[in-house]
C-alpha cells in the first residue's frame, strides 16, 4: 500500500517572517511562534467594540481566522494561518497582509 505524504506546510522561513514584520512594527511574534499578535489600548469599551468589529470585518473578507480579546478599552489580536486542503496553517503572506490592513 503507497503511503501519503503528510501535510504539505505553507508557512514562511524564519528570515521571511522576521522582513513581513518589519511591515507591520506594531506586531510582534506570539509564545508559540505560529501567529503574530497586537495589544490596543483605546480610549472605551465603545471605541474598542468598533474596531473589534472592523477587526472581524476585514479578517471574513480577505478569508483569514483571527483571534480577539476584549477587556473594557483593551484588546489583543491575534492572526495565524489556517489550513487550506490539506495544509497545516502557519505565518503566510496573507497572514501579515491582513495585519497590515487592521495597523
Amino acid at each position: 500500500m503507497p503511503v501519503m505524504p503528510g501535510p504539505v506546510r505553507l508557512y514562511l522561513k524564519p528570515e521571511r517572517i522576521q522582513e513581513q514584520l518589519q511591515r507591520v512594527p506594531d506586531w510582534k511574534l506570539s509564545a508559540d511562534g505560529r501567529g503574530i499578535v497586537r495589544t490596543r489600548e483605546l480610549r472605551d469599551v465603545l471605541e474598542a467594540r468598533a474596531f473589534v468589529d472592523q477587526v472581524c470585518r476585514l479578517s471574513a473578507l480577505q478569508r483569514q481566522p483571527v483571534k480577539v480579546r476584549l477587556a473594557g478599552p483593551k484588546v489583543d489580536v491575534t492572526l495565524e494561518g489556517h489550513p487550506i486542503r490539506g495544509c497545516v496553517g502557519g505565518l503566510t503572506v496573507p497572514v501579515f497582509n491582513l495585519a497590515e490592513m487592521i495597523g
